[in-house]
């Protein structure tokens, strides 16, 4: 399309290549006309013809170009605000699961291992009905600026449910997730929410599954097994890590 390539161009480009078009045409035209007319083309006649466009297209396409690149930035930015969580800024579950999806695939295409871990902030319920909803928002803020200084750039993070997260750590055996996962919740161990009743602490559970080179398994599959890996740290214990041991059935201790 004529706006995709202005956009790509960009808008001084743009400019200068759609002049030299419209003075090419000028002056073709031009020429035509006067020799159909049977009027010679004369010094006069070629520079009218390339003087006018010369002059007048960028005046009048530039407005233009602007506003295809203005319409291109408010539609990425709607595309941006589409996959975003709007109270963290990370990923929203729809964003997290097309992008979690396509990862995998390339992962295991490239025998690239991979870890993903369900997180829950503990006892969000009672911190709702206790503190109210406002200071259950600060906390799942919290959680996020946590985990985003946490993760690396080829880590994918998701708010997939209320308090819920999804975590997808690129290029990380079962070891080093878990690794990651402790310092992810000894940080949260650390950090207080001011609140009128005073400093508030707060915890997370998670559950873990290695995704192995050779498997093929589809997200919604991995993330119920991390699930069930997450539902055993809450029953014994919460604030920690759990794995989830696929041929065992059963979630153990990581």
């Amino acid at each position: 399309m004529f706006r995709d390539q202005v956009i790509r161009l960009g808008l001084v480009l743009s400019v200068i290549f759609a002049t030299a078009l419209a003075i090419v045409l000028s002056v073709s035209m031009t020429y035509t006309l006067m020799k159909l007319r049977g009027v010679p083309f004369t010094d006069n006649s070629l520079l009218i013809s390339i003087f006018a466009p010369l002059f007048s297209a960028p005046i009048m396409l530039t407005p233009l170009f602007k506003a295809f690149m203005k319409i291109d930035s408010l539609e990425h930015e709607m595309r941006k605000l589409a996959m975003l969580d709007e109270l963290t800024g990370i990923m929203n579950r729809r964003a997290f699961f097309s992008n979690a999806e396509q990862v995998i695939g390339m992962a295991n295409q490239n025998n690239v291992e991979m870890s993903l871990a369900y997180i829950d902030l503990d006892n969000f319920k009672s911190i709702n009905d206790t503190y109210g909803h406002a200071v259950g928002d600060q906390v799942i803020m919290e959680f996020s600026r946590i985990i985003r200084g946490i993760i690396r750039k080829s880590d994918l993070v998701g708010r997939v449910g209320g308090e819920e997260f999804a975590l997808l750590v690129h290029g990380a055996g079962a070891k080093d997730a878990h690794q990651l996962l402790e310092r992810l919740l000894a940080e949260i161990r650390l950090q207080q929410i001011e609140t009128p009743a005073g400093k508030l602490n707060f915890t997370a559970s998670a559950g873990l599954v290695h995704i192995s080179s050779y498997e093929q398994k589809q997200i919604h599959i991995l993330l119920a097994d991390a699930d069930k890996a997450l539902n055993h740290a809450k029953r014994t214990g919460k604030d920690r890590v759990v794995a989830f041991e696929a041929n065992l059935g059963v979630s153990m201790p990581a």
